[in-house]
């Protein structure tokens, strides 16, 4: 029985120094490994994720931060639904503002509320090539804006400084 007792005593202090030996050999979480996750960024009333009325192409829009610059970077990104599932999805454009995301009817081009300059605009993005255009301007920054689904009307408000 004192056997018995003694063997299973040595085997409880081997488990616990191969247990102890194993925690200490892993590294602490720095700053980069907390800052290296993507979020999805979702506004208040909108959705980050928007497929195009064709239900071809999938877009999102994704809060990564950045050490460099120690903000956030606002990326587009459009994933093609046609190509392999293991296909990557293609950024779009970059921007310290992207919101309230809306596809045109083309399947092709989308509005977008994006910071232009100083102030936050109404932008058209084509989705292919990355290319932009202001579709819509203000000397305060656009807070909503609505749009027929051409993008040739665009109804937008801006908050008056009290």
């Amino acid at each position: 029985m004192r056997n018995q007792s003694t063997a299973l005593l040595l085997m409880l202090v081997a488990v616990s120094v191969d247990i102890l030996g194993t925690a200490q050999s892993k590294r602490a979480i720095t700053p980069e490994d907390c800052v290296t996750v993507r979020y999805l960024n979702d506004d208040t009333i909108y959705s980050a994720l928007q497929i195009n009325l064709q239900s071809t192409r999938l877009a999102y829009v994704v809060k990564n931060p950045n050490l460099q610059s120690n903000g956030n970077d606002i990326q587009l990104f459009v994933k093609d639904l046609t190509d392999a599932l293991d296909s990557p999805a293609k950024l779009v454009f970059t921007s310290d503002v992207i919101s309230q995301i809306h596809w045109l009817k083309d399947g092709e081009h989308m509005l977008a509320l994006s910071k232009d300059g100083s102030h936050v605009a109404v932008i058209k993005a084509d989705v292919l090539t990355g290319k932009r255009e202001i579709v819509a301007s203000s000397d305060m920054d656009i807070k909503e804006f609505s749009a027929d689904s051409l993008g040739d009307t665009i109804v937008f408000a801006t908050e008056d400084k009290l």
